[in-house]
């Protein structure tokens, strides 16, 4: 089953055309959350503990604290509540359907919480239970290629006791109505290089009480049909071959040595950068995002901190020379990020390392980006944590209009 989860992954990767509706961001107004336009017009009544935004534009996760660490969430779509006060975790929205997933915690990794969706159940775009049951794990196979006509997708699903049922769902009846596999003990995809690029074809196998199968799928005048189904028993099943390096380019190593980078002058140098990362509370998950910092050795190929006259800057190791000059009294790098917070008299601001291009130093909060251009050009979003608690206080735009009311 480990292509499942590549799979998955990828399906969430898929880009998606943003809607014309008009933009509706988290504000905070005293010490709850809700939604407003940019101009802070409140859509949304301010009567969430936090809000996290949804893996598509527009889309939130609502969170309602109960007692100890428990809580309800709602699905809000700009203003219009899909699912309400349920006890899920985090949802994933598809083209078709949205995937509710309930969580357990597993164990605390240095402050941040490692979870693992324990169930999940399936829901269409207008909040309507598809299926009563509960499910380990669902898969949507959604056409990537946008190119095949037909209005088929598969559905993948694994049942609490593990075994796995495969259907497909008709885009335009807006219902399943085929079984493909149903309640198999074990399954995995031959090839799926087709199957998910251009969703046309797919080969898989399949394991069920001794019976070992090899099943075909091809799109068939804009329909799936099965065209080839063998069976045979276990004890027929041929060997496992990893055929991974027989397409796999493995890279040429160089004998050749790199030419040394002199170095700015400067008092000292640091190859030690403070990285910002943004974690969800350890101790309580509803109640808002809080900074963490962790010391981080840069290679070679990346950027030291050069010091100067008590100020410090930004050095491009492989050009050796300062793309931030030594006026900083602090530099920190934000994790997964291409940028680097910047301090200035008191004031926080953003370098961006892959364009060149700042936030000066005008925020008295840390910032931190949160969505680069969250509805098109010139709506990019930062997220403010207080300098002390390192708690998530509010959103901003660049440009420094602050998504509060007090």
């Amino acid at each position: 089953m480990n292509q499942l989860f590549k799979f998955t992954l990828l399906s969430l990767c898929v880009s998606f055309n943003l809607l014309s509706q008009e933009v509706l961001v988290p504000i905070k107004v005293k010490d709850k959350f809700g939604l407003s336009d940019l101009n802070k017009t409140v859509r949304v009544e301010a009567d969430y503990d936090k809000i996290n935004f949804g893996i598509r534009p527009n889309y939130f996760v609502c969170f309602k604290k109960l007692e100890a660490n428990s809580f309800l969430t709602s699905l809000m779509h700009y203003d219009k509540t899909i699912i309400k006060d349920k006890p899920y975790f985090d949802y994933g929205i598809y083209d078709d359907f949205i995937i509710a997933a309930d969580t357990t915690r597993l164990k605390t990794v240095k402050y941040h919480n490692v979870f693992h969706y324990e169930k999940m159940q399936l829901y269409d775009l207008e909040g309507k239970l598809l299926y009563p049951d509960y499910y380990a794990f669902i898969a949507v196979f959604e056409d990537v290629s946008k190119i095949r006509k037909t209005s088929e997708i598969f559905v993948l699903f694994q049942h609490l006791e593990h075994s796995y049922t495969l259907r497909i769902y008709n885009k335009k009846k807006k219902e399943f109505t085929k079984t493909i596999l149903d309640k198999v003990e074990d399954f995995d995809f031959v090839n799926n290089d087709q199957m998910l690029w251009a969703l046309e074809s797919m080969k898989l196998t399949y394991t069920n009480e001794g019976v070992y199968g090899k099943m075909e799928v091809k799109l068939v005048e804009g329909f799936f049909q099965i065209t080839s189904h063998v069976k045979q028993t276990i004890a027929q099943k041929p060997k496992t071959y990893n055929d991974y390096y027989d397409d796999v380019e493995l890279p040429e190593f160089s004998n050749t040595p790199k030419q040394k980078v002199e170095l700015p002058k400067s008092d000292s140098i640091s190859k030690t950068l403070k990285q910002v990362s943004i974690v969800g509370n350890h101790k309580d998950f509803t109640t808002t995002n809080y900074l963490y910092f962790e010391n981080v050795w840069y290679r070679k190929k990346d950027y030291i901190l050069g010091f100067k006259n008590g100020k410090v800057g930004l050095i491009d190791n492989k050009q050796g020379v300062f793309v931030l000059k030594p006026e900083y009294d602090a530099i920190y790098k934000m994790s997964g990020r291409s940028a680097f917070i910047i301090k200035r008299d008191d004031k926080y601001g953003v370098y961006f390392s892959y364009t060149k291009t700042f936030i000066k130093p005008i925020f008295k909060d840390l910032p931190v980006v949160y969505r680069r251009k969250y509805k098109g050009k010139g709506c990019d979003l930062i997220a403010l944590f207080d300098t002390e608690t390192l708690k998530l206080k509010y959103y901003a735009t660049f440009k420094g209009d602050l998504f509060y009311i007090e």
